[in-house]
C-alpha cells in the first residue's frame, strides 16, 4: 500500500470512532427536553379572609322596667331566669336569659313575662320587672320536686283515710240499726261503734294536712329586695 493511503486509513481508523463516541457522549450529556403536553397554568393565591371582629353584646341601661338583677339562692341549685318569648296554646315558648347569681341588667320593658326554673328545680310563677328599677335582689327559694311528690302521695293517702273513716261509719251506724230493728223497746238499744272510724278518721285528717302544706311549701318562692345597704347586710351581700 502506498505511504499516502497507508496514512488516510491510519486517520480514518483513529478520527472516526472518536467522532462517533464524541457525537454519543455529547447526546448523553445534554439535559433531556421538556415533556409534551399544554403549559403548566400559575395558580393565583386565594387571599385569606378577614375574621369578623367581635362585636360585644349590645348593653342596656338600668331604668324602670330594666333593672339590674342579683339571684340569691337559700340552697345551692342550678336556677336560670327565663324570659317566655312566645305565648301559645299550652306554655308558649322561652329562653334562658342569666344564670343565678346574674348580675346584669335584665331588660323587661316590654311587660313580657319572667320566671325561674332549673334542674331539679320547680319552675317559679311568672312574674314581671316593669315595677322594679335599679339594682334589685330576687332572693329564689328552690322547690324541691321531691316535696310536691310527697305532698301529692300524703293527699292521696289522706284522702284514702277520710273516705275510709266515713265508710266505717256509715256500716257502724247501719249494723246498729239492723240489732235495733229485732229488739223490743223495753230491751236496751245497740250503740254504734264509731271508734274505728273517729281513729281513722283523724289519721287521714293528718296525713292530708301534711301532705297539703307540703305540696304548698314544694314550689320556688321568690322575694323581692331593693339593694341597698340594709338589705345587702340583711341578705348576707356584704
Amino acid at each position: 500500500m502506498p505511504t499516502k493511503s497507508r496514512r488516510c486509513y491510519a486517520f480514518a481508523v483513529l478520527v472516526l470512532p472518536l467522532a462517533f463516541g464524541g457525537l454519543d457522549v455529547q447526546a448523553r450529556a445534554l439535559p433531556p427536553g421538556p415533556l409534551r403536553g399544554p403549559p403548566a397554568t400559575a395558580v393565583a393565591a386565594t387571599p385569606a379572609i378577614a375574621a369578623a371582629p367581635y362585636a360585644p353584646p349590645e348593653t342596656v341601661q338600668a331604668g324602670p322596667g330594666a333593672p339590674r338583677l342579683h339571684i340569691k339562692l337559700t340552697r345551692p341549685a342550678d336556677l336560670k331566669l327565663y324570659e317566655v318569648t312566645s305565648r301559645g296554646f299550652s306554655s308558649g315558648t322561652s329562653s334562658p336569659v342569666c344564670a343565678a347569681p346574674c348580675d346584669r341588667v335584665i331588660d323587661g320593658r316590654r311587660g313580657q313575662s319572667f320566671y325561674f326554673n332549673g334542674d331539679h328545680v320547680l319552675k317559679s310563677r311568672k312574674f314581671s320587672l316593669t315595677g322594679h328599677s335599679g339594682d334589685v335582689v330576687a332572693q329564689v327559694k328552690p322547690g324541691r320536686p321531691a316535696r310536691r311528690v310527697g305532698g301529692i302521695i300524703g293527699l292521696a293517702l289522706g284522702g284514702a283515710g277520710l273516705g275510709t273513716a266515713a265508710f266505717l261509719y256509715w256500716t257502724a251506724k247501719r249494723h246498729a240499726d239492723g240489732l235495733n230493728e229485732f229488739r223490743e223497746d223495753t230491751d236496751p238499744q245497740a250503740e254504734p261503734n264509731y271508734k274505728p272510724a273517729t281513729a281513722l278518721l283523724i289519721t287521714g285528717a293528718i296525713v292530708a294536712a301534711g301532705g297539703l302544706a307540703m305540696l304548698l311549701l314544694s314550689g320556688t318562692r321568690v322575694k323581692w329586695f331593693k339593694r341597698t345597704a340594709a338589705a345587702k347586710r340583711r341578705l348576707g351581700l356584704g
